[in-house]
């Protein structure tokens, strides 16, 4: 009983394997080369062996291809081919020097395939000269077309007697023929001269016309400029007269020395025409006669109204100033109306006379947004050349409020390159308290201490102009911006160097104890900088109470066993 499962199931296994054995040959064809198993309906029958014993013969199918005739050949076509030719002219036969020079260009494309991408360039003594119409990524030209192309430029050197160009065009297709591609174009050039002369006087009383002994003799003048360019210095004489003899036509600059009196600078051009001689006026230097003043005429304003600023001059010496002016802007870039200041001549002020003269300016939405407008003068007969006096008034616009104003405190650190442009350099204070004045009330209207990278706040205040504090041995800025609206996004940067220890404005008794909201933190405590970890204090505190009780019991049941 016990043989018969086992038998059988030792006749199963070997006849596993058996199966297994006979189901793949020893050898095998790589699968690429296997050959294929014929089947009864694919295999061709076996040939008939010749009772002869002759080797059988290949028959020619009976749906062959005719064999083809014999064809002439095409005759070869030739490449089509680009092939440019250019030409140069001037515009006139000669020039002078000091005229402009101007040259034009024809390509043309003489063969047989479309020139993409053509463009002229050359080289030569005119100045900075390009190809109009013949330059950047270049034109289309079809085979048989010609376009053109002009280039204008002042003559470099001209005492080599020409303009020389060598031009060249060129495209984006090869071409077989490029010894036509170049060419060399000159034109003469002559120099011509002439006379430039004047007399220079000095306004003793400011009457704007020259009188007999206003004349400035042995005055250094000097002429820069002409074609070719160069300088010259003459001195006038006893009667205030100078003279450049036969010097080159063309654009000139006069300058001007050796004289406490105020003369201008001239720009004029020397050409051809006989002018006649040049009458220049010295005026008496202003910066120590002329005293400026400036106020609104009211307080406050609205928005597009006409702001009123007036301007009060005072002239402290005999003579008149005439050709007096002003150049007024506003830090909000609005338009300023100078009146009698801004006429071209300019206004006359008598000796010992004191004049108001009105500047108005229309208020704006930017005005309202900073809470005040400002408008600031330089006046000088003309300003900033002959008088820098200046003079600036701002009114308040009242209406918008300040959730925020953000800042950043820096200080100025001292250069140690020589780099006249580059900003200089700048740490951040902390721990610095800074303040607001109010410039109408005179009163501390908000404080602040400076935390991380300097940054400090104020908060609820309205839009308008306030004076600027730091308390602690720094000079700082007199004024700070307060706008309308949220500004934390973008901080105002206070610069700030080292100067007269400012002290605090609002001064705590030695006694007083601590200010209200506890003392500002030291650098580097910040509050917002200290670690979140999600576990309180009071919860610690519980934590042990529980494992202090935890430990009495197991104590107390350790004893009643014992």
């Amino acid at each position: 009983m016990s043989r018969s499962p086992l038998s059988t199931g030792a006749l199963v296994l070997t006849a596993a394997l058996v199966l297994g054995v006979s189901a793949g040959p020893a050898t095998a064809d790589p699968p690429d080369t296997a050959r294929p198993v014929p089947t009864a309906t694919s295999s061709p029958a076996p040939p008939t062996p010749d009772p002869t014993g002759a080797e059988p013969t290949e028959t020619e199918p009976t749906d062959a291809a005719p064999t083809p005739l014999p064809t002439t050949p095409a005759p070869a076509v030739p490449d089509a081919e680009v092939d440019l030719r250019i030409a140069v002219v001037y515009e006139k036969p000669a020039y002078a020097a000091h005229e402009e020079v101007r040259a034009r260009a024809t390509v043309t494309n003489v063969g047989t395939a479309t020139a993409t991408g053509v463009t002229v360039m050359s080289t030569g003594n005119l100045h900075d000269h390009e190809w109009s119409g013949l330059g950047g990524p270049g034109v289309t030209l079809e085979p048989g077309r010609s376009v053109e192309g002009t280039a204008d430029g002042d003559v470099v050197d001209p005492g080599r007697g020409e303009v020389r160009l060598v031009v060249t065009t060129s495209s984006i297709e090869p071409e077989t023929t490029p010894a036509d591609n170049t060419v060399v174009a000159t034109v003469p050039v002559h120099i011509v001269r002439g006379t430039y002369a004047g007399v220079v006087y000095g306004d003793n009383d400011g009457s704007g016309a020259k009188e007999p002994g206003e004349e400035l003799s042995n005055l250094t003048v000097r002429l820069i400029g002409g074609h070719p360019g160069d300088e010259y210095t003459v001195a006038t004489d006893l009667n205030g007269r100078f003279e450049f003899a036969d010097v080159p036509l063309g654009w000139y600059v006069v300058l001007f020395s050796g004289s406490d009196w105020w003369l201008p600078t001239i720009h004029f051009e020397l050409d051809e025409v006989d002018d006649p001689e040049a009458l220049i006026r010295g005026a008496r230097r202003v910066g120590g006669q002329l005293t400026a003043t400036a106020a609104f005429t009211r307080p406050a304003y609205a928005v597009d109204e006409t702001a009123v600023m007036a301007l009060t001059l005072t002239n402290g010496d005999d003579p008149a100033i005439p050709g007096l002016k002003a150049l007024c802007h506003s830090p909000l870039g609005v338009p300023v109306d100078l009146g009698e200041l801004g006429r071209e001549e300019g206004t006359s002020l008598p000796g010992r006379t004191t004049k108001t003269y009105f500047v108005t300016y229309r208020v704006t939405d930017a005005a309202v947004r900073a809470g005040h407008m400002a408008v600031n003068c330089v006046v000088g007969s003309p300003p900033w050349v002959n008088g820098e006096i200046k003079a600036g008034a701002v009114a308040r616009v009242p209406g918008a409020h300040a959730a925020r104003a953000l800042g950043r405190l820096l200080r100025v650190l001292p250069r140690d390159d020589q780099c006249g442009r580059c900003p200089p350099p700048t740490v951040p204070l902390v721990g610095v308290k800074v303040y607001l004045r109010s410039q109408l009330t005179g009163q501390v209207v908000a404080r602040a201490v400076t935390g991380a990278q300097g940054l400090f706040q104020f908060s609820d205040l309205p839009a308008d102009l306030y004076d600027f504090g730091v308390v602690g041995p720094w000079k700082a800025p007199a004024t700070f911006v307060v706008a309308a609206g949220d500004n934390t996004d973008n901080p105002t940067t206070v610069l700030v160097e080292v100067g007269p220890d400012q002290p605090d404005p609002d001064p705590v008794p030695p006694d007083a104890g601590p200010p209200p909201g506890g003392a500002p933190a030291p650098p580097g405590d910040d509050p917002g900088d200290l670690a979140v970890t999600g576990a309180g204090v009071g919860w610690l505190a519980l934590t042990g109470l529980l494992a202090l009780v935890a430990g009495v019991v197991l104590v107390s049941r350790a004893g009643r066993r014992t």
